[in-house]
């Protein structure tokens, strides 16, 4: 999964965790494991498998075509998951509502809980239920969000 992280704002420049000299330009989060590689462009060519580089340029291109899913805007950030098992999901936000979804992310009752243990059935079913519930709640957010950004 490759993420724009709506809920990460003005987070400093990071290096690359391999060469630890060039700025980080791609960031992919496994969500197996939660683990997070942010590597330079050349580091990450050098590395990335041949599915990393076909997702990378359907990235890119989806974020040079796309528009805001919120509002219409031309696409700034977004996140593209990954695909199994069902089909790619790209989501694209513009830059007013990136930081909307910042703020949304940051109120206690939207944070979502870190720690769980996905082997325990019922938990993991609760977990589905709260995570649909939160994003029936952004959704209402973004949209009120939105109509206040519309010109009267």
């Amino acid at each position: 999964m490759k993420s724009g992280c709506p809920n990460r704002p003005n987070e400093e420049q990071k290096v690359c965790d391999r060469c630890h000299t060039r700025p980080a330009v791609h960031h992919t989060c496994y969500g197996a494991t939660a683990e997070v590689r942010s590597l330079c462009l050349e580091c990450f060519e050098q590395t990335a498998s041949p599915q990393e580089l076909a997702s990378s340029k359907q990235w890119e291109h989806a974020l040079r075509t796309g528009k805001c899913q919120y509002c219409g805007a031309p696409a700034a950030g977004g996140s593209m998951n990954g695909g199994f098992p069902g089909p790619m999901k790209t989501n694209l936000w513009c830059e007013a509502c990136r930081l909307d979804l910042v703020e949304f992310s940051s109120r206690p009752e939207n944070v979502i809980p870190e720690d769980f243990d996905v082997g325990d059935e019922a938990q993991m079913e609760q977990m589905s239920r709260d995570l649909a519930e939160r994003d029936r709640r952004q959704q209402e957010f973004m949209r009120q969000r939105v109509n206040e950004r519309k010109p009267q």
